[in-house]
């Protein structure tokens, strides 16, 4: 509305009279200039509970109680204090529920130019609002899910805190995401992630309350709000029947899963006020509890936002120093328990930062979460190698292979042994020269699937692939049999333990022989005394990788330890029988296709 006709310059008495000729037509109230309530039509009293008697004894805190939005009482006041009108849609607590007004507040000056009273006029368009809300909440459903579209979720968020606010309750808001769920459309179809989906959803939708607030950010990430929450503990309770909810075993088209999510949670008014800074704070749960092993949740911490701005500036850091070349590589050797020879070197990043010193790859970590980044280390990782392979070669140096290590963000689109053959023929280096490491969470992550096109591609195009960290997982087993690898590494944390505990000696010896029965290499990593050394040897381990041999080397010291441990070696080559198996396997280059 425009406002209502209020004369300027009428007294408070005749405004009064003349306000009540349209009682009926507009609700209508009039407050002296100390916020004393000295008129309010007929409409006005029965939508408050007001009785005429009441006049005169009530101030504009009654009427402020019942707003809804703080915020809009804030610019009502600034308004007001200004001498300007104020107008402006208001919801307007009553014991029939919450009224939706069309309102104008006005101040109605006296002769003198101050004051006189405030008067306020408003028609009711509760129901107008309610039609418009449905036709938006109709407009605005995810046709796939049946859920909330985000910007329907978001109004309706904030909706929910100014309730919250008011009431002085509190909120949470809650995101989750499928995880792998990219594994399941780029395996089987957007058919079955969109059925995956609608499931996902459903069991959302039953889990929660039916006056709780769920929708469909994008892709596969949901959002439920809710309000009050009695305690953290009930909020903890909802997020593990959700985890438990969404777990159940799936029937789909395409057979039997089971899918999990993470979770991410904030609480209002705790960790913020708005909807976008709780949305936000919820995705940092979400991260976090992504980077934690998925199939968890997590509740938003002061730490998390502390941790995202450490992660952003260590990104900003590492763009500079790609262009400053402050990466670099140290290499530690592997050598063969019979040759005696170094037989290959493992590439080792290294970052030269200019506040913190020499860091490994596990302390910058957050930055391969930068796809550019991460693209830009890999490219330089490429470059770097085969230089260096080329050198050594031009030199005759006997390094056998350059292992380098890999991640799931390596393979994150298909062409990682396109590109790395492409550079390798540039420096004239062929496959013979580089071995590709690959660990068990890659084919657990979200490129599973183009990790393993990758690995049969390199080993087909003649690359060795090692299998590291072996011994440490779980379905390491399975996936000796089903790739196309050439060597395994087992876990340093094992060898640890190997000269002084039994249990892991069995292990280790299992593992040997394990890998052994399947035509591969073993290396054992992290072996630093003599004992540890001398029962490998026992055991048939091929070779061995630790500071028993050479700490991590920089670029120029390799040579020298390559020729040495080669001239040794052939001074004692007549009096050490070769192994016959492992030569056979070395001849053959490892598993056949």
């Amino acid at each position: 509305m425009n406002g209502c006709p209020i004369a300027i310059g009428r007294t408070a008495p005749e405004t009064a009279f003349w306000l009540e000729t349209l009682d009926g037509v507009l609700l209508l109230a009039v407050m002296d200039p100390t916020g004393r309530l000295i008129f309010a039509n007929q409409g006005f009293r029965d939508m408050s509970g007001l009785v005429a008697s009441s006049l005169g004894t009530i101030d504009h805190r009654y009427l402020r109680a019942r707003l809804r939005n703080r915020k809009i009482l804030r610019h009502l006041y600034r308004t007001l204090n200004a001498g300007r009108i104020w107008r402006g849609e208001i919801r307007y607590r009553t014991a029939l529920g919450d009224r939706w007004l069309d309102a104008a507040i006005i101040p109605v000056r006296d002769e003198s130019g101050g004051i006189a009273n405030i008067a306020g006029c408003a028609f009711e368009v509760t129901e107008r609002r309610k039609v418009q809300r449905d036709l938006l909440k109709s407009a605005t459903i995810d046709p796939l899910t049946g859920l909330l579209t985000r910007q329907a979720f978001h109004a309706e968020l904030a909706d929910l805190l100014e309730t919250a606010a008011a009431t002085d309750s509190h909120a949470a808001v809650i995101v989750l995401d499928v995880d792998h769920f990219k594994n399941i459309n780029d395996s089987y179809g957007h058919d079955a992630g969109d059925e995956l989906l609608r499931v996902v959803a459903q069991r959302v939708r039953q889990t929660v309350r039916a006056t709780d607030i769920v929708g469909r950010l994008g892709g596969d990430e949901l959002a439920i709000a809710f309000s009050p929450i009695p305690s953290e503990a009930r909020l903890h309770a909802v997020l593990n029947n959700l985890k438990v909810a969404i777990r159940q075993p799936l029937e789909m088209k395409i057979g039997r899963n089971i899918v999990t999510a993470s979770i991410g949670a904030a609480c209002f008014p705790r960790d913020g006020q708005g909807p976008d800074e709780l949305l936000t704070q919820a995705d940092l749960a979400l991260y976090a509890a992504k980077r934690a092993g998925r199939d968890r949740s997590e509740v938003f911490a002061p730490h998390l936002l502390e941790a995202t701005r450490r992660r952003s500036q260590l990104q900003h850091e590492a763009r500079s120093s790609l262009a400053l070349g402050e990466f670099y590589f140290d290499f530690q050797p592997i050598v063969g328990l019979r040759s005696r020879q170094v037989e290959g070197v493992e590439a080792l990043l290294r970052w030269r930062h200019p506040h913190h010193g020499i860091l490994s790859p596990g302390e910058f970590s957050d930055v391969f979460q930068d796809y550019r980044i991460s693209a830009s280390i890999r490219e330089l990782v490429f470059e770097a190698i085969a230089d260096q392979a080329a050198r050594w070669k031009a030199e005759d140096v006997p390094f056998g292979r350059i292992a380098i290590n890999t991640s799931g963000a390596d393979f994150a689109a298909p062409g990682f042994t396109q590109r790395l053959v492409a550079i390798l023929d540039s420096r004239g280096i062929g496959p013979d020269s580089v071995a590709i490491e690959v660990t068990e969470a890659m084919f657990l992550g979200a490129h599973a699937d183009v990790v393993r096109q990758e690995v049969d591609l390199l080993s087909l195009g003649g690359f060795q692939v090692a299998y590291d960290d072996f011994g440490r997982g779980f379905a390491s087993i399975n996936h000796l049999k089903a790739l196309r690898i050439h060597q395994v590494k087992i876990d340093q944390s094992l060898i640890w333990q190997v000269a002084g505990d039994e249990a892991a000696r069995t292990t280790v010896n299992t593992l040997i022989h394990l890998a052994h029965s399947l035509g591969l290499i073993v290396t054992a990593e992290g072996v630093e005394t003599r004992d540890q050394r001398e029962l490998l040897d026992l055991m048939g381990c091929d070779q061995i990788q630790g500071y028993l041999v050479a700490h991590p080397l920089p670029a120029d010291k390799v040579p020298e330890l390559c020729f040495s441990m080669a001239t040794a070696a052939k001074s004692l080559s007549e009096s050490r029988p070769t192994r016959s198996g492992f030569a056979a396997r070395q001849r053959r280059g490892g598993p056949a296709a």
